[in-house]
């Protein structure tokens, strides 16, 4: 074989090389590529309509849920459902919905009822959303509740941080830590508030529980009208007064009431400080409200900035 024969054999082989490596490129971005959902476990009447429009029929675990199919729950009835970012577990009598298209894989609709949700971080990706009637979440990576009733609808996160905004809203996103919860919704304005502590509603879905609902904003003792400069956040143990925080993005600046007669103002360079460990910025009255309520100073100062 002369030199010119020798050439053109190495540079078909290395074309062939590069197909292949192309080829093998195409099926690992194939395979790590969006998945349909599936149900993993099924308790109970859970049906299950396979396009838009398309009739409900019995659920099985196993079953492929494709983009654009329907799952709803009856009484008692609870289903696991297993999607490209995590895991979700639909309460009874609820209905949920996967969007059609490519949307299908990064969200998920509750029309009704209540869900967990157990969702990876997804790195450089769009945040995966989960939409009710009323507000759109958007998942930063963690564990939480969503609830939609038609007077609202309601976020309770035990792990991790989401962040929330009201439907068709551009409005900034409210960011919800773990150990609190937002209800709002259906005219109303979205109120953060302390969860109930009892328990983990991810082990309690096993048992059938119903989620627990963050504490709504009382609206009858608001030392001012809510405005879109306003975050509330509302601290209730079961058996002493409420405390309310007010805190105002525009002035950057915290008020604190509660309906025994307390009553102070923090700033944001006081609330920083907290978080470097100095609590007794807080007083004495505050930090003793926090124990009562479980909540440590610095998850307070942590939860109030994100929202200044």
């Amino acid at each position: 074989m002369d030199a010119r024969g020798a050439l053109g054999e190495r540079m078909a082989k290395r074309r062939t090389q590069a197909w292949l490596l192309a080829l093998a490129a195409f099926a690992l971005v194939a395979a790590d590529g969006p998945r349909d959902a599936r149900l993993q476990l099924a308790v109970g009447q859970v049906e299950i309509a396979p396009a838009p429009g398309a009739g409900f029929a019995e659920a099985h675990s196993g079953d492929v849920l494709p983009a654009g199919s329907q799952v709803r729950t009856g009484p008692g009835a609870r289903v696991e459902i297993r999607v490209d970012a995590g895991v979700v577990q639909l309460y009874e009598r609820s209905l949920a919905r996967i969007p059609s298209g490519p949307e299908g894989a990064r969200k998920l609709e509750i029309a009704r009822g209540a869900a967990g949700f157990d969702i990876h971080a997804r790195g450089g990706q769009a945040p995966y959303e989960v939409r009710t009637p009323h507000s759109v979440v958007l998942v930063k990576g963690t564990r939480f509740t969503v609830t939609a009733d038609p007077d609202g609808s309601t976020v309770s996160v035990t792990r991790g941080v989401v962040g929330l905004r009201r439907l068709g809203s551009a409005d900034r996103e409210l960011l919800v830590h773990a150990g609190f919860g937002a209800a709002g919704g259906a005219g109303r304005p979205f109120a953060l508030g302390l969860l109930d502590q009892k328990g983990d509603p991810w082990e309690a879905w096993s048992t059938g529980a119903a989620p627990s609902r963050p504490l709504p904003a009382p609206s009858a003792d608001r030392l001012a009208p809510a405005s879109p400069d306003e975050t509330e956040v509302v601290l209730q143990g079961a058996h002493d007064a409420t405390l309310h925080v007010v805190a105002s993005r525009a002035e950057h600046r915290v008020v604190l009431f509660g309906s025994n007669g307390f009553n102070a103002a923090l700033s944001k360079a006081d609330l920083d400080q907290v978080l470097r460990g100095n609590t007794a910025l807080l007083g004495p009255q505050l930090l003793g409200m926090l124990r009562q309520r479980g909540v440590a100073p610095a998850a307070f100062a942590h939860q109030v900035l994100d929202n200044l």
